[in-house]
């Protein structure tokens, strides 16, 4: 509409011709452009003009709910947040949203074709390449409607399936991110399906290689890197899957400096879209429990990103994605100035650093009988006057939270 004022676009400024980060849309032609780069806009309605303002302040429908209000929290009333908050209150009980239950559903659909094809790999069996597919496009039109739903989902970890979680989120991840980079459907759905495929190759590898906790021995580490063109023979074999697929396992260990592998290419010789699968799988292997290696926080992981920019990843891709997964991601375990714990429940896209927050343990370390929430953005105060912020973010697991509790 003539006259509103766009604050924000659902994908970076720079990957649009918009010289302006922000702007006032004062001609009908403007309005074409914005559609053939953008599906969405965040719109400001105090700073638009004419009949857009007066629409828009009838449409947000006055005065925003106090801060007690939980339902309009997790609603998300304001028009501000990144995404569509995955929680909602229902009888003063924290349940899942619709998208959440829908993406619930879509992840499990993909962790069970992920299964049958780890076992018709080990058993010599034909890999339907139709299931893989449906499964991907589901996540990829999960992703469109409901980033923050997957996004949680994928933090819900266990130790037990480390194979399947890290698989998933690995997929989740790298789509996420490529369509936030604004990349086309038919590239999602390829970096998903090679995200998804490319550590097919482990299961010809020894268990005990994969599991072990010492440092590897030279013969040791050849064996585990081979299991690149065991992925990249299995991935072929599946007749129906776009060749490109194969072309991003088979550089998804291949680093900008050339110390990767198996060929060791460099720099712009590497496939743009395998660079995303490399780096979200290496975030996604950090950020889970592993049997061999230490959880690290989204915030650690990050940091060990932005050290290997300009050797392993290609530079200022990393500070991209941590600009994209936010700094406090949804599902996040932080610690608050206070000393309470709380659970990063949704973002805003100008306001990383004041999420709204779910606080699930008091300053004691004690279980909150019913969750606190906060919204930091409206600089909400304990009871002895101090604002709340937050302090550092904690690993998941830590202090005995199980997220899990905290959606069903």
């Amino acid at each position: 509409m003539l006259g509103m004022f766009i604050r924000d676009l659902d994908r970076p400024w720079q990957d649009t011709p918009f010289a302006l980060e922000g702007f006032l849309v004062r001609r009908e032609e403007q309005i074409p452009k914005i559609r053939a780069y953008c599906e969405f806009v965040y719109v400001d309605p105090e700073r638009s003009v004419g009949a857009a303002r007066e629409f828009l302040a009838g449409y947000r429908g006055g005065e925003a709910a106090p801060q007690g209000d939980a339902r309009d929290f997790f609603n998300g009333r304001e028009g501000e947040l990144a995404e569509r908050p995955v929680l909602v209150l229902d009888g003063g009980q924290v349940v899942s949203s619709r998208e959440l239950v829908h993406a619930q559903a879509i992840q499990a659909r993909a962790r069970d074709t992920l299964e049958a094809v780890f076992q018709l790999v080990q058993s010599g069996g034909v890999v339907p390449a139709e299931e893989i597919s449906q499964a991907v496009d589901q996540m990829v039109e999960s992703i469109h409607l409901a980033p923050d739903a997957m996004l949680w989902l994928v933090r819900l970890k266990s130790r037990h399936d480390y194979a399947y979680r890290h698989s998933i989120a690995g997929a989740v991840y790298a789509i996420t991110f490529a369509r936030q980079l604004g990349y086309p459907k038919k590239d999602l759905r390829v970096i998903g399906m090679a995200a998804l495929l490319k550590d097919l190759g482990n299961l010809r590898l020894p268990h005990a290689l994969l599991g072990k906790e010492q440092a590897l021995t030279p013969m040791e580490l050849a064996v585990l890197k081979g299991h690149v063109a065991h992925s990249v023979q299995i991935v072929r074999a599946i007749r129906g899957l776009p060749g490109t697929v194969v072309k991003l396992v088979a550089q998804h260990h291949e680093h900008y400096d050339g110390d990767g592998y198996p060929r060791g290419l460099k720099g712009e010789a590497i496939d743009h879209r395998a660079v995303l699968v490399s780096l979200t799988d290496a975030y996604s292997a950090m950020t889970l429990p592993r049997p061999y290696a230490e959880t690290l926080s989204s915030h650690d992981a990050i940091g060990r990103l932005l050290q290997q920019a300009g050797r392993q990843f290609h530079p200022g891709l990393a500070g991209r994605f941590g600009q994209s997964i936010g700094i406090y991601p949804v599902g996040a375990l932080v610690e608050l100035n206070t000393g309470d714990v709380a659970i990063v429940v949704a973002q805003y896209r100008t306001q990383r650093l004041r999420p709204r927050l779910m606080v699930v343990l008091d300053a004691q370390g004690q279980k909150r009988a019913a969750p606190l929430l906060l919204d930091l953005v409206r600089e909400p105060h304990d009871e002895a006057g101090t604002p709340y912020r937050i302090r550092r973010e904690l690993p998941d697991g830590c202090c005995g939270i199980d997220v899990r509790e905290y959606y069903l």
